[in-house]
């Protein structure tokens, strides 16, 4: 069962993403655990490796603002498919592969929370 880690901050608004993404779109099991040190979302899967993900979600009350143009990341090349990019709403376009854990510094999940 994948094993998501995050910060309490806005876990409603979170939780909704993971449903829609993980329970809704992908049928993965998952299973949320708040841990307040958390300041990436930390995804483990099964055999231990692990995603790092920017958290930028903010109190409740200001994921609803929408980003100034200058603030948005813009885009990431995508390491997986040569010539493609990521793209994010919020978080930097940073992206390390290590042997055991993948870093993405664009926050993904709040990217869709506020595209849903």
């Amino acid at each position: 069962m994948l094993k998501i880690y995050t910060a309490s901050t806005a876990l409603p608004e979170k939780e909704y993403v993971f449903k829609v993404v993980f329970g809704e779109m992908l049928k993965i099991p998952y299973q949320v655990i708040p841990i307040d040190t958390e300041v990436h979302f930390r995804l483990v899967l099964p055999n231990g490796h692990e995603l790092f993900i920017a958290d930028q979600f903010e109190i409740p009350d200001q994921t609803a603002v929408i980003p100034e143009p200058n603030n948005i990341p813009g885009e990431c090349e995508n390491p997986f498919q040569k010539g493609e990019t990521i793209i994010g709403i919020f978080g930097s376009p940073e992206f390390s592969i290590e042997s055991q854990s993948i870093t993405c510094g664009l926050d993904l999940f709040a990217s869709i929370f506020f595209m849903l």
